[in-house]
């Protein structure tokens, strides 16, 4: 079992994620059965109980303790109405109680004679019943007690056999004289087996390499403009628009009247090296996009944040993380944030790239949701404004995208 509880943790940590909590509850609602195999004989000395030993064999086999009755049953009894009762003393036990006594008595005895009979039919060839005396019995075993019934079961004329000065055994045994039959074996004959297909005489087809996997974070980042020398450097600017978008994932599943406090208190954490002034004007910035009533449905209980996001589109692998997805009644909309500083004043000065972005996007999402338009649009966090982004501008960035790793045509 040992062994088998070892296998089990590494397989889990090989498969799953490696997390203690998992693994336990694997282990308890899993319906894990350890079977023993019956068949597989090892050379060495197995101590079992005779529950473990139902259904294993073995060439010797010891029962070391059989002079004793099992231990004290349980005191309390159950009436016929699953009532449960406690007599607290013997001398309680009269009448009806004393029935079920009996009764509880005798379920104990069977079981207790069931047991025996399993552990004398796990010998193959020897079988040793033994155990040590007691003050408290005359026999040295105490009367109906495994020891007690084996004894009274062997042939009067069984022999006893000194083993060594003073200490003897009883020996019965039978030698074996009828032939031992061999197990049938069913033979199969008069199988004619089938030809081989075509296919398994030829070698398999080269595997098609696949495609690099397109990603809406790249494409995005193509052709953006260069940042000036004299505005936030490049390591400030991931930093701020990291921060906007953990708030804007963790704050809309907080109640309205705690989604200050809980921002400031994310930004004040020393890891993230804000000032006081940058740490208010991050936390007024998202709090004016989430009070915003137009941004309700964005934020609404049909929307979920940083959605993992995989599809094959035209033999393209594409993978990508969905700021904002909201699912409503007739549509479904696509969000990204976005932190620049000054953000565009309108859609025709937003940069290519996040139109690419946003197009592959809306072509992965549009098969999960064929009855509902999709839409998408971007979240300008400084203005607190939403920009919807036309479809036939995101047509077009896909046709370009797909157009541009096609395959040239021509001789190689």
């Amino acid at each position: 079992p040992i062994d088998e509880f070892l296998s089990l943790a590494l397989r889990h940590q090989a498969e799953q994620a490696p997390s203690l909590q998992a693994f336990l509850h694997r282990v308890e609602h899993g319906e894990l059965v350890l079977k023993r195999d019956l068949e597989k004989s090892r050379d060495e000395v197995r101590i079992l109980t005779v529950h473990a030993a139902k259904g294993l064999e073995a060439p010797i086999v010891v029962l070391p303790d059989t002079t004793q009755l099992p231990g004290e049953h349980d005191p309390l009894l159950w009436l016929p109405q699953g009532v449960p009762l406690w007599p607290v003393a013997a001398a309680n036990e009269v009448g009806p109680v004393a029935a079920l006594r009996q009764a509880a008595n005798a379920a104990a005895q069977q079981e207790y004679r069931r047991l025996l009979y399993v552990a004398l039919t796990r010998a193959e060839d020897r079988l040793i019943v033994c155990g040590w005396r007691t003050a408290k019995a005359a026999e040295g075993f105490a009367p109906g007690s495994w020891y007690d019934l084996v004894a009274r079961g062997m042939p009067a004329a069984c022999p006893a056999v000194e083993l060594e000065p003073g200490f003897a055994v009883r020996r019965w045994s039978e030698a074996q004289d009828a032939p031992i039959a061999e197990r049938p074996r069913d033979l199969v004959g008069g199988i004619v087996p089938e030809p081989l297909p075509v296919w398994a005489g030829r070698p398999a087809p080269a595997e098609p390499q696949p495609s690099r996997p397109l990603s809406p974070s790249r494409a995005q980042d193509a052709d953006l403009p260069a940042l000036s020398p004299l505005g936030e450097g490049t390591g400030r600017r991931f930093l701020r628009g990291r921060l906007v978008h953990r708030l804007l994932e963790l704050l809309p599943e907080r109640p309205a009247g705690e989604r200050a406090l809980a921002a400031r208190r994310f930004l004040a954490q020393p890891a993230h090296g804000l000032d006081a002034a940058m740490a208010e004007a991050l936390a007024a910035e998202v709090l004016a996009i989430l009070d915003h009533p137009d941004f309700a449905p964005v934020f609404g209980p049909g929307s979920r944040a940083e959605v993992p996001l995989t599809a094959e589109l035209a033999g393209e692998v594409i993978l990508g993380q969905l700021d904002r997805l909201v699912v409503l009644d007739d549509r479904v909309l696509i969000v990204d944030y976005k932190t620049d500083r000054p953000s565009p004043a309108s859609v025709a000065a937003v940069a290519p790239g996040y139109l690419r972005q946003l197009a592959l996007y809306r072509a992965a999402v549009a098969p999960m949701f064929p009855r509902r338009a999709v839409e998408a649009a971007l979240l300008w966090t400084e203005t607190a404004r939403l920009m919807p982004i036309p479809g036939d501008l995101l047509d077009a960035a896909l046709a370009a995208i797909l157009g541009s790793r096609a395959p040239a045509s021509g001789p190689a």
